[in-house]
Protein backbone atom coordinates (compact mmCIF):
# COMPACT_ATOMS: atom_id res chain seq x y z
CA UNK A 1 0.00 0.00 0.00
CA UNK A 2 1.15 3.39 -0.90
CA UNK A 3 2.71 5.46 1.72
CA UNK A 4 0.22 8.76 1.76
CA UNK A 5 -2.46 6.41 1.84
CA UNK A 6 -1.56 4.40 4.80
CA UNK A 7 -1.43 7.95 6.31
CA UNK A 8 -4.36 8.58 5.47
CA UNK A 9 -6.17 5.74 7.04
CA UNK A 10 -6.37 4.94 10.73
CA UNK A 11 -4.14 2.20 12.34
CA UNK A 12 -5.63 -1.34 13.64
CA UNK A 13 -5.20 -1.88 17.18
CA UNK A 14 -1.82 -2.93 17.84
CA UNK A 15 -0.92 0.01 15.61
CA UNK A 16 -2.97 2.46 17.86
CA UNK A 17 -1.99 0.91 21.14
CA UNK A 18 1.96 1.60 20.27
CA UNK A 19 1.10 5.05 19.40
CA UNK A 20 -0.98 5.52 22.24
CA UNK A 21 1.64 4.24 24.72
CA UNK A 22 4.15 6.12 22.92
CA UNK A 23 2.05 9.90 22.74
CA UNK A 24 2.17 9.03 26.72
CA UNK A 25 5.43 7.97 27.60
CA UNK A 26 7.60 9.35 24.98
CA UNK A 27 10.16 8.33 22.73
CA UNK A 28 11.65 4.62 23.27
CA UNK A 29 12.74 1.24 22.77
CA UNK A 30 10.59 -2.31 21.97
CA UNK A 31 10.84 -4.02 25.01
CA UNK A 32 9.93 -1.04 27.76
CA UNK A 33 6.80 -0.09 25.07
CA UNK A 34 5.50 -4.05 25.10
CA UNK A 35 5.82 -4.36 28.66
CA UNK A 36 3.37 -1.17 29.35
CA UNK A 37 1.36 -2.42 26.67
CA UNK A 38 1.23 -5.89 28.03
CA UNK A 39 -0.31 -4.64 31.08
CA UNK A 40 -2.79 -2.45 29.64
CA UNK A 41 -4.14 -4.54 27.05
CA UNK A 42 -6.93 -6.97 28.06
CA UNK A 43 -5.87 -9.82 25.70
CA UNK A 44 -3.00 -12.13 25.04
CA UNK A 45 0.16 -10.17 23.16
CA UNK A 46 3.84 -11.39 22.17
CA UNK A 47 6.23 -8.81 21.62
CA UNK A 48 5.92 -10.10 18.43
CA UNK A 49 2.69 -7.98 17.99
CA UNK A 50 4.14 -5.12 19.40
CA UNK A 51 7.39 -5.39 17.05
CA UNK A 52 5.05 -5.83 13.74
CA UNK A 53 3.00 -2.82 14.90
CA UNK A 54 5.97 -0.85 15.61
CA UNK A 55 7.33 -1.71 11.94
CA UNK A 56 3.93 -1.23 10.45
CA UNK A 57 3.11 2.31 12.14
CA UNK A 58 6.84 3.33 11.02
CA UNK A 59 6.49 2.61 7.80
CA UNK A 60 3.26 4.24 7.24
CA UNK A 61 5.36 7.54 8.77
CA UNK A 62 2.98 7.41 12.08
CA UNK A 63 6.49 6.60 14.11
CA UNK A 64 10.12 7.99 13.79
CA UNK A 65 12.93 5.59 14.87
CA UNK A 66 16.46 6.42 15.30
CA UNK A 67 19.25 4.29 16.84
CA UNK A 68 20.56 4.73 20.00
CA UNK A 69 23.03 2.42 21.56
CA UNK A 70 22.33 0.54 18.69
CA UNK A 71 19.16 0.02 19.57
CA UNK A 72 15.61 1.24 18.06
CA UNK A 73 13.72 4.48 19.48
CA UNK A 74 10.42 5.23 18.07
CA UNK A 75 8.66 8.22 18.48
CA UNK A 76 5.58 9.44 17.49
CA UNK A 77 5.17 11.90 14.44
CA UNK A 78 2.07 14.66 14.07
CA UNK A 79 0.73 12.24 11.26
CA UNK A 80 0.96 9.56 14.05
CA UNK A 81 -0.73 12.26 16.60
CA UNK A 82 -3.49 12.28 14.13
CA UNK A 83 -4.15 9.03 13.29
CA UNK A 84 -4.74 8.13 16.82
CA UNK A 85 -7.32 10.57 16.82
CA UNK A 86 -9.06 9.45 13.74
CA UNK A 87 -8.70 5.74 15.82
CA UNK A 88 -10.05 6.99 18.40
CA UNK A 89 -13.34 8.67 16.80
CA UNK A 90 -13.48 5.61 14.36
CA UNK A 91 -16.65 3.85 14.94
CA UNK A 92 -16.16 0.03 15.90
CA UNK A 93 -17.67 -3.31 14.43
CA UNK A 94 -20.98 -3.56 15.79
CA UNK A 95 -19.63 -7.17 16.78
CA UNK A 96 -16.53 -8.85 15.98
CA UNK A 97 -15.77 -11.78 13.98
CA UNK A 98 -14.83 -14.09 16.09
CA UNK A 99 -13.10 -17.50 14.98
CA UNK A 100 -11.59 -20.31 17.05
CA UNK A 101 -9.39 -23.06 15.70
CA UNK A 102 -11.56 -25.16 18.64
CA UNK A 103 -14.92 -24.11 17.92
CA UNK A 104 -14.36 -24.97 14.14
CA UNK A 105 -12.78 -28.08 14.89
CA UNK A 106 -15.77 -29.49 16.87
CA UNK A 107 -18.40 -27.82 14.13
CA UNK A 108 -16.69 -29.31 10.62
CA UNK A 109 -15.93 -32.77 12.10
CA UNK A 110 -18.91 -33.25 14.54
CA UNK A 111 -19.22 -36.63 15.31
CA UNK A 112 -15.91 -37.76 13.40
CA UNK A 113 -13.93 -35.47 16.25
CA UNK A 114 -11.74 -37.74 18.71
CA UNK A 115 -13.38 -37.27 21.39
CA UNK A 116 -9.94 -37.81 23.79
CA UNK A 117 -7.68 -35.72 21.73
CA UNK A 118 -10.57 -33.29 21.70
CA UNK A 119 -10.97 -33.34 25.53
CA UNK A 120 -6.87 -32.91 25.83
CA UNK A 121 -7.49 -29.34 23.62
CA UNK A 122 -10.45 -28.11 25.93
CA UNK A 123 -8.07 -28.72 28.94
CA UNK A 124 -5.22 -26.94 27.93
CA UNK A 125 -7.68 -24.18 26.76
CA UNK A 126 -9.25 -24.53 30.32
CA UNK A 127 -5.80 -24.01 32.19
CA UNK A 128 -4.68 -21.13 29.69
CA UNK A 129 -7.42 -19.29 30.71
CA UNK A 130 -7.58 -19.72 34.35
CA UNK A 131 -3.91 -18.32 34.43
CA UNK A 132 -5.22 -15.61 32.37
CA UNK A 133 -7.85 -14.76 34.80
CA UNK A 134 -5.83 -14.61 37.90
CA UNK A 135 -3.70 -12.05 35.84
CA UNK A 136 -6.54 -9.93 34.65
CA UNK A 137 -7.93 -9.81 38.30
CA UNK A 138 -4.16 -9.16 39.43
CA UNK A 139 -4.00 -6.22 37.30
CA UNK A 140 -7.89 -5.12 37.86
CA UNK A 141 -7.61 -4.91 41.64
CA UNK A 142 -4.91 -3.06 41.33
CA UNK A 143 -6.45 0.13 40.02
CA UNK A 144 -7.58 2.74 41.66
CA UNK A 145 -10.81 3.23 40.81
CA UNK A 146 -11.33 7.00 41.62
CA UNK A 147 -8.52 7.73 38.84
CA UNK A 148 -11.06 8.33 35.52
CA UNK A 149 -8.22 6.75 33.43
CA UNK A 150 -7.09 4.02 36.06
CA UNK A 151 -11.01 3.23 36.09
CA UNK A 152 -11.41 3.64 32.60
CA UNK A 153 -8.73 0.76 32.23
CA UNK A 154 -10.60 -1.23 34.76
CA UNK A 155 -13.91 -1.33 33.00
CA UNK A 156 -11.90 -2.67 29.91
CA UNK A 157 -10.31 -5.44 32.21
CA UNK A 158 -13.74 -6.25 33.62
CA UNK A 159 -15.10 -7.03 30.20
CA UNK A 160 -12.21 -9.46 29.40
CA UNK A 161 -12.67 -11.51 32.37
CA UNK A 162 -16.47 -11.74 31.87
CA UNK A 163 -15.81 -12.71 27.82
CA UNK A 164 -13.14 -15.37 29.68
CA UNK A 165 -15.53 -16.54 32.54
CA UNK A 166 -18.18 -17.20 29.49
CA UNK A 167 -15.84 -19.04 27.69
CA UNK A 168 -14.56 -21.09 30.65
CA UNK A 169 -18.06 -22.25 31.14
CA UNK A 170 -19.06 -23.06 28.07
CA UNK A 171 -15.72 -25.38 27.91
CA UNK A 172 -16.69 -27.04 31.51
CA UNK A 173 -20.17 -27.43 29.88
CA UNK A 174 -18.56 -28.99 26.66
CA UNK A 175 -16.24 -31.07 28.82
CA UNK A 176 -18.62 -32.62 30.58
CA UNK A 177 -21.05 -33.47 27.55
CA UNK A 178 -18.11 -35.11 25.58
CA UNK A 179 -17.33 -37.54 28.62
CA UNK A 180 -20.90 -38.46 28.78
CA UNK A 181 -21.40 -39.19 25.14
CA UNK A 182 -18.39 -40.52 25.00
CA UNK A 183 -19.08 -42.50 28.14
CA UNK A 184 -22.98 -43.21 26.88
CA UNK A 185 -21.55 -44.74 23.45
CA UNK A 186 -18.93 -46.90 24.76
CA UNK A 187 -21.62 -48.85 26.92
CA UNK A 188 -23.93 -48.96 23.73
CA UNK A 189 -20.91 -50.08 22.16
CA UNK A 190 -21.51 -52.85 24.78
CA UNK A 191 -24.88 -53.65 23.94
CA UNK A 192 -24.90 -53.93 20.35
CA UNK A 193 -24.59 -51.73 17.11
CA UNK A 194 -26.09 -47.92 16.91
CA UNK A 195 -22.91 -46.31 17.88
CA UNK A 196 -21.73 -42.50 17.09
CA UNK A 197 -18.09 -42.60 16.47
CA UNK A 198 -16.32 -40.12 18.74
CA UNK A 199 -12.95 -42.48 19.23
Amino acid sequence: MPRHTLRQSHPQSMAAAVLADLAKHGPDRLWPTFRRIQAVVPWEITDGNVQGALASATKAGWLEVSEVDDTKVYSVTDAGREALARWADTRTEELPTQRDELVLRLALLGEEVNTEAFLGLVADREHRIIVRLARLNELSGSLDEKDPTEAARKDGFEWAIGQLGAELAWLRGLNLRLRGEALEQGENRENGPGTRNYA
